[in-house]
């Protein structure tokens, strides 16, 4: 067998698992799309695909309208809107936002 043979089959193979390893993985994401909430509720953001949630940090773009925890708990402090930040922790790369609508009670 010669050596370009021996690899085309090694390159095929690989190509073929990388495929399969692909289309195994399922898409991390924040189940909801929009959160409604008012001045002092609480609202657990659900977690969707295969991912340890320790591997995970939250962030809001404004913390005085909404606070979350890094368990993905949203808090509504003032009336407004923000969006939460879902990262993978050990490298910032976002995974998904979801907006958040604080309302006056």
């Amino acid at each position: 067998m010669s050596h370009i043979h021996t690899f085309r089959q090694a390159f095929v193979f690989a190509l073929t698992l990388a495929a399969l390893v692909f289309s195994s993985c399922e898409r991390v994401h924040i189940a909801e799309r929009q959160t409604s909430l008012t001045i002092g509720e609480q609202k657990q953001l659900s977690v969707m695909g295969a991912v340890d949630p320790q591997d995970l940090a939250w962030y809001s773009a404004r913390p005085a309208i909404a606070t979350v925890t890094q368990e993905g708990m949203v808090e509504g402090v003032a009336a407004g809107e923000t969006y939460v930040r879902m990262v993978l922790s050990a490298n910032e790369q976002l995974l998904d936002s979801v907006k958040i609508v604080v309302e006056a009670r």
